[in-house]
């Protein structure tokens, strides 16, 4: 069962939890781009990449849609309409901790093949470092 991030019941165990993997990340050192990838078996999103974003421009956004090259469609908000769009974690999860981020709900479509799957974790992996490339050009 799904339940909207509004319905979602916080626990104390969750939030030690939650505590817990914050801790490890800050471990990490600090970091502009937060990334997060998760599955989804949602049958209305089954042939789409479904992306939710926080801290970027339409622009920006447009940018990286045109770079694009994976096998499989890819939905990013604000410019499409998608199902995902990551409210909770916006509101009062790691989405909230960083003042960029990317989430990204990978479609079941995708684990029909081997090949698919590879060459999309590809097409994602490099819309990330096209990222970093356009920050590197920000900063000379």
């Amino acid at each position: 069962m799904h339940l909207k991030s509004s319905e979602e019941k916080e626990t104390e165990q969750a939030r030690a939890v939650f505590k817990d993997y914050l801790t490890g990340l800050d471990t990490l050192g600090k970091a502009d781009l937060y990334v997060e990838i998760h599955a989804s078996i949602r049958p209305q999103s089954a042939m789409a990449i479904e992306m939710a974003e926080c801290g970027f421009s339409k622009t920006e956004i447009e940018n990286l849609k045109k770079a694009y090259r994976g096998p499989f469609p890819i939905l990013m908000e604000p410019i499409d309409s998608i199902y995902f769009h990551a409210q909770g974690a916006k509101k009062r999860g790691t989405l909230a901790k960083y003042p960029r981020c990317l989430h990204f709900e990978l479609p079941s479509g995708l684990y029909e093949g081997e090949s698919t799957m590879e060459e999309s974790a590809q097409a994602i992996a490099q819309l990330i470092r096209s990222l970093e490339a356009e920050k590197r050009k920000e900063v000379l």
